[in-house]
């Protein structure tokens, strides 16, 4: 895994992660973004962390909101989810960006 950028939100209880994996001769994967606690236990998979397709995060609020946005192309997308301000993702609540 390669770690592109970490932003602890203003309470420092969680952060903004964005990732890719590096695959080697092929090069490197798509990009994922969890929303992980700052205390995130490394051995722990981020399967269940990473945001759904379709958004990535961008910042944190003053309110210690994720702030998402829509974001393509869509890769892999088994299931749509369809995010709005005020929906709590992984503990924090989103705050959509327009």
């Amino acid at each position: 895994m390669v770690i592109l950028e970490e932003k602890i939100s203003p309470d420092k209880k969680h952060k903004i992660v964005s990732f890719q994996m590096d695959l080697g001769a092929f090069d490197y994967s798509r990009v994922y973004w969890v929303i992980i606690p700052t205390n995130f236990d490394k051995s722990v998979p981020l399967d269940d962390y990473i945001i759904p397709d379709g958004y990535k995060a961008v910042d944190w609020n003053s309110k210690d909101e994720v702030i998402v946005e829509k974001w393509s192309p869509y890769y892999y997308r088994d299931v749509e989810v369809e995010l709005r301000t005020g929906d709590k993702l992984n503990g924090v609540i989103v705050e959509i960006k327009q």
